[in-house]
């Protein structure tokens, strides 16, 4: 919808806009255009109003619309307006006696840290293929789909980055797992859900913090 800029304009305090160039094309190919309208969005994050200025139908090369991207970025990063964001499956691997299987971790973050099977899923690769994958790479033991549960998403800040963990509950699993990685894994061992270790990477205590742990994780296997 477009709107009239100087009457929008005038609703932001002069302290608080922070103008934004945009290119609105009408197709997926770049196009030449004119200048003809703008449209005032007025958006707030951190406290920060931004003033998005979408300009359309106006002409520009192909090199002077990815410097106005490429300047767009910079910009937004600098403000802090979005945080770069790693995703990473944890996978809870519950045994016939309700105890969940966890390793210690050999690798930099979290080193020495007891943490559940999971990783980073690669490209192009869903969740939950990432992890039955991770959990056949960490531990040699083969679970499907279908047995793979949604638990839940948890989220934690770091250094400016955003860190999503999901979460998947695997039950009835005897198997004794294998250190595949001596590299990133010193142990596996299984842990009853009532004792387990003091010394857990923070994704694995994020979870258990919340109320959906034992709802879904915990008292399931009972």
């Amino acid at each position: 919808m477009f709107l009239d800029s100087h009457k929008y304009f005038s609703n932001f305090s002069s302290d608080k806009k922070f103008g934004l160039l945009f290119l609105l094309l009408r197709s997926q190919q770049w196009a030449q255009c004119k200048l003809h309208q703008f449209v005032i969005l007025k958006e707030r994050y951190n406290s920060l109003f931004i003033l998005c200025i979408v300009i359309q139908k106006y002409s520009l090369s192909n090199i002077l619309e990815m410097v106005v991207f490429l300047l767009f970025w910079v910009i937004v990063v600098a403000k802090g307006i979005k945080m770069s964001e790693n995703k990473a499956v944890r996978v809870w691997l519950i045994n016939s006696q309700n105890q969940v299987l966890m390793g210690k971790r050999l690798s930099k973050q979290g080193f020495g840290m007891f943490c559940v099977p999971g990783g980073k899923p690669e490209k192009n690769e869903s969740f939950v293929d990432a992890a039955i994958r991770e959990t056949w790479e960490e531990t040699g033991i083969h679970i499907t789909p279908r047995m793979l549960e949604f638990v839940a998403d948890t989220y934690d800040y770091a250094n400016g980055v955003r860190y999503v963990n999901t979460h998947y509950r695997v039950n009835g699993i005897n198997m004794m797992p294998s250190v595949i990685e001596p590299d990133k894994c010193a142990e596996w061992r299984w842990f009853d859900m009532n004792n387990l270790p003091q010394n857990l990477f923070w994704p694995v205590k994020n979870l258990i913090n919340q109320k959906v742990f034992a709802e879904r994780v915990k008292n399931v296997g009972k």
